[in-house]
């Protein structure tokens, strides 16, 4: 549940660039649905019986460079630019004009624990 439905769609349409599966006012309750990738998300209105609420979401996508510069140019507030991580990912955090938190990686390696729990040592000091 979000303040503005509209303003949340539009983010998500321009950062992630991708469509709605339902138009906004295509549903009496306001609510309007949207994919990223295989997940459908539904995006609703607040209201006193269900106000709205941060999230946090944690998605895969092609390009985490790609979204990162898309999230800037659309106004996020950058929690951490791409990084590679120790568990072999590329990773970007966001936070949209809502307070929502949009954490994105790229899969690059797949690794053992062994090289992980490495990596993870090596890059706390």
């Amino acid at each position: 549940m979000v303040d503005d439905v509209a303003q949340q769609l539009e983010f998500i349409k321009n950062v992630f660039q991708v469509k709605p599966t339902e138009d906004l006012g295509q549903n009496p309750d306001g609510h309007t649905e949207i994919k990223l990738g295989d997940t459908t998300i539904m995006i609703g209105q607040g209201r006193p019986q269900w106000p709205s609420r941060q999230s946090m979401n944690y998605i895969y996508v092609e390009s985490v460079d790609e979204i990162y510069k898309r999230a800037r140019q659309f106004g996020a507030n950058i929690l951490l630019e791409p990084t590679e991580r120790y568990y072999g990912d590329r990773e970007c955090g966001f936070e949209d004009n809502q307070g929502n938190q949009w954490w994105c990686a790229t899969y690059k390696q797949t690794l053992s624990r062994d090289e992980m729990n490495k990596r993870f040592e090596t890059n706390k000091r």
